[in-house]
């Protein structure tokens, strides 16, 4: 019979040699997607070719229901029943649904009992996995991955990339799915939501802040390996210091983008000086400390403007000032 569960051990030399590198890169391409069936297709085809997840879908939140609808999947046809939705405030299964972490579902006998009625699924399923994506302190959607075992869905490399795309796709399904104040459909993930935070920040009459991190390696790295530690280190600490405290979007491998609301310039500034002190922290196998460097550019609202072209632009001439200097 063919395994249509999630194999643990197809993608280990790809992750080990591309996969954080690889999925930083594909957000480069995602963020400036302007049609979202484009982007679901980015996003799916990442997740069979790159993770080798064969048998996946997102759920993606209806605000008005307060449901979660599978709206668009890979090779789960024959596995769910037509316009599956779920509260995640109800038992499926039994079982409550973890808004910030993982819930595994076990499935008997092809039956799926979701608030208190019960489905006919695909008989040779055993469990069924919801892999909560967050953005701006809110579930927004749920990667779906199925399995035909009892065993455990996910490796824990496949885990690692798994948490790594879902902040990175969390921006892009945010954008997508977020309140429409702009009749112009055209604009790519991060001049939605920068236009998206000033019209809230207007509403309460509170500043707002943007900042663009770039790493800088001061040693070249060669190792593949090392380079991929280094990567998960530095991601850890941005995600410690600063995902609780606004939009953290990674644009590529060493740049990121920040959305701090609620802060002048003074305080983005300290931040930042903060973050950096941090990164300069990091040790990689034998190398000393004070490998990486971390050079930004912030700016705040009202003083920045409030088009997202300028701003965008605005911090792109800062950090490229910031760099040029550094060199010099």
């Amino acid at each position: 019979m063919e395994n249509n569960g999630i194999s643990a051990g197809k993608n280990t030399d790809t992750s080990k040699k591309e996969g954080l590198k690889t999925i930083l890169d594909i957000a480069a391409i995602l963020y400036q997607v302007n049609d979202m069936k484009l982007a679901l297709d980015i996003i799916l085809d990442t997740f069979t070719e790159l993770l080798q997840f064969p048998k996946i879908g997102l759920s993606l939140s209806n605000i008005a229901l307060e449901e979660f609808q599978l709206s668009y999947h890979r090779n789960l046809d024959n596995v769910f029943v037509k316009d599956f939705s779920f509260n995640p405030y109800k038992l499926i299964n039994g079982h409550s649904i973890n808004l910030e972490e993982k819930t595994v579902i076990t499935v008997s006998n092809g039956e799926l009992n979701v608030h208190k009625q019960t489905y006919k699924i695909d008989e040779t399923i055993q469990q069924i996995l919801l892999y909560p994506v967050r953005f701006h302190e809110q579930t927004i959607a749920f990667i779906v991955l199925v399995s035909d075992t009892k065993k455990p869905i996910l490796s824990t490399e496949q885990e690692r990339l798994l948490e790594t795309f879902s902040i990175i796709i969390s921006p892009v399904l945010y954008a997508f799915n977020m309140p429409v104040k702009s009749k112009n459909s055209f604009e790519n993930i991060i001049s939605k939501i920068i236009k998206d935070r000033v019209y809230e920040s207007r509403l309460v009459l509170n500043p707002i802040s943007f900042v663009v991190f770039r790493i800088v390696i001061k040693k070249q790295l060669t190792d593949s390996l090392i380079l991929e530690q280094a990567i998960i280190e530095y991601q850890k600490i941005f995600q410690k210091m600063l995902s609780s405290k606004g939009d953290l979007i990674w644009l590529a491998a060493d740049t990121a983008f920040f959305i701090f609301p609620n802060a002048d310039l003074f305080m983005v500034e300290n931040l930042s000086k903060d973050l950096n002190e941090k990164i300069k922290e990091i040790t990689l196998q034998d190398e000393s400390k004070d490998m990486f460097i971390l050079k930004f550019a912030c700016i705040s609202y009202p003083q920045s403007g409030d088009n997202s072209r300028e701003i965008i632009n605005k911090l792109w001439l800062k950090l490229y000032e910031e760099l040029y200097l550094m060199e010099s």
